[in-house]
C-alpha cells in the first residue's frame, strides 16, 4: 500500500482500509495489479535473482576469455592474473548469496508485518462484532 499508493496504512480509519482493501481485492481478482511480483512474490524474487546470477555469470565468462592474450604475458603475470579473477569471482558470489540472503529476510519480515496486520484486523472485526 505504501509502496503503490504512498499511504502510511497506520494513519488510516477502518473506513478507508476497508475501502483500499476492497480495491486490491478487485485489482487481485480481475489481475489488474500493477506489477507480476503482486502476484507471485517469491516467484518474482526467484526470477530476479537469476537474471543476477545470470548477468555474473556473463560478466565472469566475458572476463575469462578478454584475459587471454598472446604470448607478451609471463606466465607469473598470468597466474597473478587468474588468481584475481578467481578472488573477484569469489566476492562477487559471496555478496550474491549475502543479497539473497537478506531478500530472504525482508519477505519473511513482510510476511510477519503482513500476518500481523491482518490479526489485527481480525481482532478488530471480532470486538466490533462481540
Amino acid at each position: 500500500l505504501s509502496e503503490h499508493k504512498s499511504i502510511d496504512y497506520g494513519m488510516l480509519g477502518m473506513k478507508e482500509r476497508d475501502e483500499l482493501w476492497s480495491e486490491f481485492v478487485e485489482d487481485f481478482n480481475t489481475a489488474t495489479l500493477p506489477h507480476d511480483k503482486y502476484y507471485n512474490l517469491q516467484e518474482w524474487e526467484q526470477k530476479l535473482a537469476r537474471k543476477k546470477s545470470q548477468k555474473l555469470a556473463k560478466l565472469h565468462k566475458k572476463a575469462k576469455h578478454s584475459k587471454g592474450g598472446g604470448g607478451a604475458m609471463g606466465r607469473d603475470e598470468d597466474i597473478r592474473a587468474q588468481e584475481l579473477a578467481e578472488e573477484r569471482q569469489k566476492k562477487a558470489t559471496a555478496e550474491y548469496k549475502d543479497e539473497l540472503v537478506a531478500m530472504q529476510l525482508q519477505h519473511q519480515a513482510k510476511e510477519k508485518d503482513a500476518m500481523a496486520k491482518i490479526l489485527a484486523m481480525a481482532m478488530d472485526a471480532k470486538r466490533g462484532q462481540g
